[in-house]
């Protein structure tokens, strides 16, 4: 192997990458190592949590408050996550190499993120929006997107309460339909 590839993934060692990377080190197998299983995508704040993975710090800080057990291995788990910033700097560097990823436009999405967990509802509506077309960077992620309009509809954001509600009585991949709850949320936003 090249001094260079030594480097790397001693680099991507320090970053909390689990998975041994054997032969040469590609930008697939480099983000592949980086992504967020629970998301299936780059995280904008990539922390590492006690299973040794990488995650989105919002996805994982969700999933262990209501199952503290890690989604990959599906073993028993501590809430305690590691700052990552050499995973970001890799993610940085990869998403410079190979600019159709999306990921540096992703600053905006990451501010967005800020203002919404400080209670802005009209963030967490935007960023519900984001996750159900699938844009900013962002892939589709129907159950991201009703997390983020219910957040938003506990501050009676109209809006949210109609996206969650057609959401709700459409059903969609991750999202449980149900007609009643949804005709509920779209009552509300409706003002009754």
């Amino acid at each position: 192997a090249a001094a260079g590839d030594e480097d790397a993934k001693q680099y991507v060692a320090q970053a909390g990458v689990v998975a041994p990377l054997d032969g040469p080190l590609t930008i697939a197998a480099l983000g592949a190592e980086c992504t967020c299983p629970i998301l299936g995508d780059w995280p904008v704040d990539p922390v590492v949590a006690m299973d040794g993975h990488v995650y989105e710090r919002e996805a994982v800080t969700k999933m262990l408050r209501t199952n503290p057990a890690s989604y990959v291995t599906k073993e028993p788990m501590r809430k305690t996550l590691r700052e990552a910033p050499h995973v970001r700097a890799i993610l940085t560097a990869l998403a410079k190499s190979a600019d159709d990823t999306g990921y540096l436009g992703r600053t905006e999405v990451h501010e967005k993120r800020r203002l919404a967990e400080g209670g802005d509802a009209g963030a967490m509506y935007d960023l519900g929006c984001w996750y159900n077309k699938g844009c900013k960077g962002l892939r589709q992620n129907f159950v991201m997107a009703a997390n983020w309009f219910e957040q938003a509809a506990e501050e009676n954001h109209v809006k949210a309460l109609c996206e969650l509600g057609w959401m709700r009585v459409e059903g969609r991949k991750g999202v449980k339909q149900d007609v009643d709850i949804g005709k509920i949320y779209l009552a509300q936003a409706m003002g009754g």
